[in-house]
This record gives C-alpha cells, structure tokens and sequence, in this order.
C-alpha cells in the first residue's frame, strides 16, 4: 500500500508542533534559497498542501513530513537543529560523478532561468528552464530542459561535481552521444 499525504490513517502533528514544523521548513527553504514549489517537487508532494501547512491551515502529515525531510536532509521532527537525516545507500552519488553527498548539494537544486545566445540568428537569445534535483534511482543530481522553442534539443542528463574541480558538469548521454555544459561553482562571495 502506498501511503500518500492525504491518507486518513497518517497521523497528524499536534497545531503546536505543526507551526513549529511550519517555521523550520520555512527556515530551510530561506536557508537554500529555493522556492516552495521547488520544495514541493522535490518532496513530490503538491504545491498546495505544502502552502496548506506552511500557513497553518492543515498540520503536517507523517508522510508529508518524511518527505520534505528527505527532499532538505534534514530531521525536523528533532528541532530542525540541522542534524542530517539518515543517509540511505543511494545518497551519495557514484565515483564517477564526483561522489558528492546529498546533503552537501541540496543547495543547487530547483528550477532555473537558462539564458544563452542564439547560434543562428546575431544578437539573438535563447531562454528556457532547467530543473536540477535529486534522482533517488540514480543516486546523483539530475537535469532537464524544458519550455525551449527548439524542443527537439532539449537535453536531460545527470550532474557531475567532481570534487577537485571548480565546475559543475551537466552531462547528457544518448546513444553514446555526448552533450557537455560546463558550469563555473560560486564562490564563497557568491
């Protein structure tokens, strides 16, 4: 059986604790400087029971709680004190993709406006998005385009990190086919 966030035999957070909870995921999202529907898509849980418990209006879910737990790494049910959430076997990407940890690229997933210049027409440019969050199957961070006007180049793949490199590789493979977007990391000014 798989339980879902609406499921009437979950058990419901106190109002008290609820809030709290509220405050602490809020605390997280300000901390990762991403949004809520972010949060929500990572979670997979909707936008709008996400909003319903942030504002009070429904007490967190035990499994909605587990989720957004997973989806930040953090344990909120303890006091959010940061304190990492297990690591599960599948939380740290393979060798080949610079062993990051989930817990350490949190901060890089959510949606982005991608903004690059167009190669057929000058002066032209080509915006779209790319989503960028943890794939639990593959154990790494994962990619994908969408909303582009040539949506026949739109690329998903996975995140590569390597941890002594200052880049971040977004790396699509079909059918042996190579496609490479280097990424300079921020830096500690940001």
């Amino acid at each position: 059986m798989t339980v879902t966030e609406t499921d009437p035999t979950d058990s419901a957070a106190p109002s008290a604790e609820s809030a709290e909870l509220a405050r602490l995921v809020r605390e997280e999202i300000a901390r990762r400087r991403i949004s809520r529907q972010a949060l929500a898509d990572m979670a997979r849980i909707s936008l709008s029971t996400l909003e319903k418990a942030l504002a009070g209006k429904r007490s967190f879910t035990l499994a909605t709680l587990l989720r957004i737990e997973e989806a930040l790494g953090v344990n909120l049910r303890t006091g959010g004190q940061g304190q990492p959430a297990a690591p599960a076997a599948s939380d740290v990407a393979p060798d080949t993709m610079g062993a990051y940890a989930r817990s350490a690229v949190t901060w890089l997933e959510g949606r982005y406006l991608t903004l690059r210049p167009s190669f057929g027409t000058p002066g032209g440019l080509f915006a779209y998005l790319t989503t960028v969050r943890w794939v639990p199957e593959k154990g790494c961070l994962g990619f994908a385009e969408s909303g582009r006007s040539d949506s026949r180049f739109e690329q998903a793949g996975h995140v590569s990190m390597p941890n002594l490199s200052g880049h971040i590789y977004l790396v699509t493979n079909e059918q042996g086919q190579y496609r490479l977007a280097i990424l300079s990391r921020p830096t500690i000014d940001g």
